[in-house]
């Protein structure tokens, strides 16, 4: 930070406080603290897990508001993530209103980062379209890259779908030609949105006389930072990481699930899947399990007709039938085609809809918040969103499960697990694509992708396998400190299938080295450990009987998490803490293995997730 203002403790502070990134009390604490220890403030506030690195980077931002970007002048804070910061920011020469997305160099140790931010500006700089956010200006200054973009005042289509729960297909197809028009225009610069959802497709009032039938909101397309340059024979400006594919599962074509060449066709496939989801209020494949959707998408299963509204037009049917065709030569094949088949549907095919009788625009854009789309953590950062997961447990399972938790002590004696202040943030890697074994290494046995008996992509294995984990969450300068590995077993023929962590010696991939490890049975989750992978298995904890009452999705599933907190290792049931034991400070976890002794089990939704305190997770 040589470059950069110094900030007064008490200015720095004040913003945090303002910004709600500290509570009045942390703020009185730490500062405090600071003082009589003599420490940095903002190095003692990450040190106490109070504010991540971006969020001491944001404080420094609206600190130097005047000087962030040459030519700019920060107003307030938009949006943060783990690749940018956006504000609200003026251009006095021009006196407009910007959205001003910044990345501090000094954060930036992964060079791939550079090239990402680049390669966002370049190509949103070389779309003219009054369907597409618009690119001012980029550079650096004072350590910083920075990018202004077109400020959207309104909402996203998201937003909408939530506050409407569904949209008429008058109003959806009239939204989605805008977005195809949009898409034509980067499809001749050979350019490939990659990630086309709700969320990216932001709504606002047109300029007067702008041609849109009444009712219906100008939308502009956000965030080509997913985006792939069509170079043929070169993988460089394919970008992606840790095995992830670029894009988000509900929406993506299945071709981009494998992280297969894609082209225009896939963005047609997501913004099918987008009217979709306005139409009948979700996605098309809206399974409570990522491999559910992915095996629905490989399959080309078209079991989501059953679930658009009564009454959906055949017009409406027969032109999604040709937006998300699994093959994508089957699929309508270019822009031309396809906003020729939507003019027909409004012109006529679709059932009669007024819009100028509906709801006005004023009221469809309403929201809560503006720029939705485009501020969320999820757009801002290059990742898959977080999921939301079902416990599936009766209250009286509840009940016996937390009457059984408690902490293994290093001495022997036990004590009640201990509270945390720690929850999941909004960072979350898979580490299994439903795919390949991308990331992952076979000891022991046969591993292979395949189908369960639900017919939901899952990782089949017998004997051992591993799979290292990251340790930043999206460049080095957010290191993961506290984490937790989430997944989903079904035991199959299986008599018991265990996660090890906490290895002596993963570096080597031995079989004979000591290792904590988590147990499966058909009856009951118990912590342990092994003084090598085929060893007596010794209990840390008394055995906790696995609910009788699931939900019919998860039947034959459970859903371990195993988290490390700052002293100790916190193991859940189906959302429900049921052991712990102190870190061992020898053993740095470097890994988790899957091992399955006897028989075949299947893992599902396998994820590593960043531990924050609660206070950064609002």
């Amino acid at each position: 930070m040589s470059n950069l203002t110094k900030v007064s403790d008490d200015e720095f502070l004040e913003i945090a406080v303002r910004q709600k990134l500290l509570s009045r009390d942390d703020a009185t604490r730490v500062s405090k603290a600071a003082v009589d220890s003599g420490s940095s403030l903002a190095a003692l506030c990450i040190e106490q897990g109070l504010l991540r690195p971006v969020q001491v980077d944001v404080i420094q931002g609206l600190a130097e508001k005047d000087d962030l970007a040459p030519g700019y002048e920060v107003i307030d804070l938009l949006g943060y993530g783990g690749l940018g910061i956006v504000y609200r920011a003026r251009q006095p020469k021009l006196d407009r209103m910007v959205a001003l997305k910044t990345i501090p160099m000094q954060r930036i140790e992964n060079p791939s980062v550079i090239k990402r931010f680049q390669q966002e500006a370049k190509a949103i700089g070389k779309l003219k379209h009054p369907n597409i956010v618009a690119a001012y200006d980029f550079g650096t200054h004072r350590e910083r890259l920075f990018l202004a973009m077109e400020l959207v005042e309104g909402r996203d289509v998201d937003g909408l779908i939530k506050s409407s729960g569904q949209v008429s297909e008058a109003l959806a197809w009239s939204l989605a030609q805008q977005v195809a028009a949009g898409l034509a225009q980067a499809a001749q610069h050979s350019l490939v949105h990659r990630d086309i959802k709700p969320a990216n497709l932001l709504l606002t009032k047109p300029p007067a006389g702008y041609p849109l039938p009444p009712g219906v909101p100008l939308l502009k397309i956000t965030d080509f930072g997913l985006v792939q340059l069509e170079v043929p024979d070169t993988d460089s400006t394919r970008l992606t990481m840790g095995g992830t594919s670029l894009g988000t599962p509900h929406y993506m074509a299945p071709e981009q699930v494998a992280d297969a060449h894609v082209d225009s066709r896939a963005d047609i496939y997501a913004l099918g899947a987008t009217v979709f989801h306005m139409i009948a209020g979700k996605p098309p494949f809206d399974g409570t399990s990522i491999g559910r959707v992915l095996a629905a998408k490989l399959k080309g299963d078209e079991g989501w007709i059953e679930r658009l509204p009564q009454g959906t037009s055949p017009a409406t049917i027969a032109l999604l039938k040709q937006m998300l065709a699994q093959d994508p030569a089957d699929r309508i094949s270019d822009y031309k085609q396809l906003l020729e088949s939507i003019r027909q549907a409004l012109d006529g095919s679709l059932p009669t809809a007024d819009l100028s009788s509906a709801e006005t625009i004023d009221s469809l854009l309403t929201s809560d918040t503006s720029l939705d789309g485009l501020l969320t953590e999820d757009s801002i950062k290059f990742s898959i969103p977080r999921r939301q997961w079902l416990a599936g447990l009766a209250v009286a399972a509840i009940s016996a499960i937390a009457a059984l938790a408690y902490v293994v002590d290093p001495l022997g004696g036990q004590v009640a697990i201990p509270t945390t202040q720690l929850t999941p943030s909004s960072w979350e890697r898979p580490l299994f694509n439903g795919v390949d074994l991308n990331g992952w290494t076979a000891i022991r046995g046969g591993w292979i992708p395949t189908e369960d008996d639900m017919h939901s992509r899952v990782l089949e294995g017998k004997g051992a396998i591993v799979h290292k984990l990251p340790t930043y969450t999206t460049s080095p300068a957010d290191p993961l400190e506290h984490y937790g590995v989430r997944l989903k077993i079904d035991l199959h023929t299986a008599d018991a299938a265990e996660l090890h962590f906490e290895h002596a010696d993963v570096a080597s991939l031995s079989d004979k080295s000591p290792r904590c490890v988590l147990r499966l049975t058909e009856a009951c989750v118990v912590l342990g450990r092994k003084p090598n992978r085929r060893g007596e298995f010794e209990p840390l904890s008394p055995n906790c009987p696995l609910p009788a009452d699931k939900s019919e999705d998860s039947s034959h599933y459970h859903e371990l998490r195993l988290e490390r907190h700052t002293d100790h290792w916190r193991v859940l049931l189906n959302g429900i803490a049921v052991a712990s034991k102190s870190i061992d400070p020898r053993y740095p976890n470097e890994a988790i293995q899957l091992v399955v002794d006897s028989g075949k089990a299947y893992f599902a939704d396998v994820f590593v997730f960043e531990l924050v305190s609660e206070q950064l997770s609002r």
